[in-house]
């Protein structure tokens, strides 16, 4: 129950709840729904006791009559379709807490609802349903039910939502609606958002401008106002912060020439949807650039760069500016060129390689001049421009353009003996190569081309002739690749051993088993560089019996059945032996091998001598193969100290060949002079200091006292 109500036109409209019913015909399908408008800047809460008939029309909120149901400032007011005609009240309804029956083909509109809140209504008589559209959308509310009361919450902050209560039996009541907590949109009059201009429609990079809105809302209250601006259609952004109060705004132009920068207004209604936007203006960044004070950057492939005075204008005193120009297109690099004209040793212009000036310094300029092609190394150059409080002068003009960077790829014979290598272009970083053949005819002795490769060694990846590669970002070479084959000679027996490896220079090679091969009347025992035996021997199947040097080919070696041979190895010293083969036991061969700085000491059967020990001559069974390796006992050598003008004694030292020992302490002594070391010769200079280490060669040394003369002080 409410009082304080006024219904024009309405029977009992007296503003006095009296407690009797309004009663409504029902027809199936019937749908009541309700208006909620709050008046401007209004909070608060609506509540409603239908307590008297209504009619069909004349009465609140159509139109028709300048009457309203009104509560406090707020008012809830019905738009009506087809109300049933009843206008006397009925008080014989026996639901005094439901007094509303219920009518039919209402429709109501509830306008910028803004904040969301809680709805509660008295229902009687069926199930009622709530739903609420928006946007044409029609979604169900979940309703609460206590007893006759029903409630909900109202989730949306937006305009024009149709709240619609559904009832489902052929009677039913509805009363005591009540919702707390809406808002209306506070504004008073129409947003108007106005003709956007900007002071310039175009500028170059740096420069600043300015945006205005003519013929916006004045007269409105309530509104709030937001620049907004669009670059290079990205999308529409808001600029600065939102106000209750216009204001032009201020905007600089980006480092970029060419970008395309939009702007428009945005007058909105506070805490509504309700908005005017303007029609958007363009701005667009131009040629030329002047250089303005303090530290910039700008992003160009195609710009000129001219001081703070422009193309005719005088630079200003006292400038300091920095300015970082980059690359637009990613992977390029800033070239710069062009003229200078300043103040002779008080202004400078400087050109620094890099994003900033801690860059390499690329030029300095002062006076009158050109400057030449300058190319960044990674992408962006840096200006600087200082001038002093005095003289002015015409100032400068800077050229600057973007190139794509390029890498050379580069084909080396790699220790080649004759040919040459092909020739090829500079690439772009990305490009496809079509990798070269052997179009020089490059050869290397003993090894055949196979290639090539981006590792000198042949161990980085493989680039065979007419293959593509895309060019990194760096110089490339391509190194030839040399390998060669190791083939086996049966050396006057039969058979076939073969190796298909293609060996790189310094490469394992195992030497095959020589199952292949066979001889008769002679047994296989193993392998040679030299058909009569007299180089170097392997073993059969020996694994990593040497690194390959070129090709190479390997005999057999064979003794006939029933004898063994001795193979002597020089083990570091130098000369020939033949193989000695023996069928029954035999001195062993006088060694013939000889080693400088050593003596030979006797044979083992381990090069490191801790097999089995043979002295020379000495007979072997020869009941079985055998290999012998030359042990050998280092010489002892002489250092003889020479004084070298120097005075005094001291003996001589020595010292095996090959030991590593330290120099005896000098004791020569030279009047005027200091000791500073020993020299291999007498006008040579120092090799050793003073009890220096000493690694000895293969013969005897002498070593030459060094002096420095002393400082004298003439008093």
């Amino acid at each position: 129950m409410m009082k304080g109500l006024r219904l024009n036109g309405v029977a009992g409209g007296d503003g006095i709840d009296n407690g009797s019913n309004s009663i409504f015909n029902r027809f199936l399908g019937t749908v009541l729904l309700f208006v909620m408008m709050m008046s401007s800047g209004v909070y608060g809460q609506i509540n409603e006791d239908f307590s008297t008939g209504l009619r069909t029309s004349g009465y609140a909120g159509n139109g028709t009559n300048t009457g309203n149901l009104t509560l406090g400032s707020g008012a809830w007011i019905f738009v009506n379709s087809g109300l049933a005609n009843n206008t006397t009240g009925n008080a014989g309804v026996a639901t005094p807490s439901c007094q509303m029956q219920s009518g039919t083909n209402n429709s109501a509109t509830l306008p910028t609802l803004n904040t969301v809140g809680t709805i509660s209504f008295c229902f009687k008589g069926g199930t009622p349903t709530l739903s609420k559209t928006v946007g044409g959308v029609t979604t169900t509310i979940t309703l609460t039910k206590t007893g006759n009361i029903y409630s909900a919450t109202i989730n949306d902050a937006s305009s024009s939502i149709v709240l619609k209560i559904n009832n489902s039996a052929a009677t039913s009541y509805l009363d005591d609606v009540s919702t707390t907590s809406y808002s209306a949109a506070p504004c008073s009059g129409t947003p108007n958002a106005g003709t956007t201009t900007v002071s310039s429609t175009g500028a170059g990079a740096g420069s600043t401008y300015t945006v205005s809105s003519t013929g916006h809302s004045t007269a409105a209250t309530g509104l709030t106002y937001q620049w907004q601006s669009n670059t290079n259609s990205a999308g529409w952004v808001n600029v600065g912060t939102a106000s209750s109060t216009y204001a032009d705004y201020s905007a600089t132009a980006p480092g970029t020439v060419g970008t395309i920068v939009q702007w428009r207004l945005s007058a909105t209604c506070s805490n509504s949807s309700i908005t005017s936007t303007s029609t958007a203006v363009s701005f667009t960044v131009t040629n030329p650039y002047n250089m303005p004070a303090g530290t910039n950057s700008v992003t160009t492939c195609s710009m000129t760069v001219y001081d703070s005075g422009g193309p005719s204008g005088n630079y200003s005193n006292n400038a300091n500016s920095i300015l970082t120009i980059n690359p637009a297109t990613p992977g390029s690099l800033i070239q710069v060129s062009g003229t200078f004209d300043l103040e002779n040793t008080f202004d400078y212009l400087y050109v620094y390689d890099g994003s900033s000036i801690a860059g390499t310094l690329l030029g300095t300029y002062t006076g009158s001049g050109s400057i030449p092609a300058l190319q960044s190394s990674t992408g962006p150059i840096t200006l600087r421009f200082t001038s002093d409080n005095t003289t002015i002068r015409s100032g400068f003009q800077i050229n600057v353009s973007c190139t794509v960077p390029t890498y050379t790829l580069t084909y080396n014979g790699n220790g080649n003996t004759g040919g040459t290598v092909p020739t090829a272009g500079p690439y772009q970083e990305a490009a496809t190569v079509t990798v070269l053949g052997n179009t020089g005819s490059l050869v290397k002795t003993n090894y055949n081309f196979s290639g090539w490769n981006t590792a000198a060694a042949g161990t980085g990846t493989d680039r065979a002739a007419a293959s593509t590669f895309s060019m990194p970002a760096s110089n490339t070479i391509l190194y030839a690749k040399w390998t060669g084959n190791v083939s086996y000679d049966a050396n006057g027996g039969t058979g076939t051993v073969t190796d298909a490896t293609n060996y790189l220079a310094g490469q394992s090679v195992t030497t095959a088993s020589g199952a292949g091969f066979t001889r008769a009347g002679y047994a296989f025992i193993g392998w040679n560089t030299l058909a009569n035996g007299l180089g170097t021997s392997y073993t059969a199947s020996q694994v990593s019996a040497f690194n390959f040097a070129g090709n190479t080919t390997l005999y057999a070696v064979w003794n006939p059945v029933g004898s063994h041979t001795a193979i002597f190895e020089a083990n570091g010293g130098t000369g020939t032996m033949a193989n000695q083969v023996e069928s029954s036991a035999a001195a062993l061969t006088t060694n013939a091998f000889t080693r400088t700085g050593y003596t030979f000491a006797n044979w083992n059967t381990a090069a490191n001598g801790s097999g089995t020990t043979y002295t020379n001559g000495q007979s072997y069974s020869f009941a079985s193969n055998i290999t012998l390796y030359a042990q050998w006992t280092p010489n002892n050598n002489t250092v003889t100290f020479d004084a070298n003008t120097g005075t005094g004694t001291m003996s001589s030292q020595t010292i095996a060949t090959a030991a590593t020992v330290a120099l005896n302490a000098n004791t020569f002594t030279k009047a005027g002079y200091t000791f500073t070391g020993w020299a291999t010769t007498a006008g040579g200079a120092v090799a050793y200091a003073n009890s220096a280490s000493y690694t000895m060669g293969t013969s005897n040394v002498t070593l030459y006292a060094k002096w420095t003369a002393n400082n004298n002080t003439i008093t």
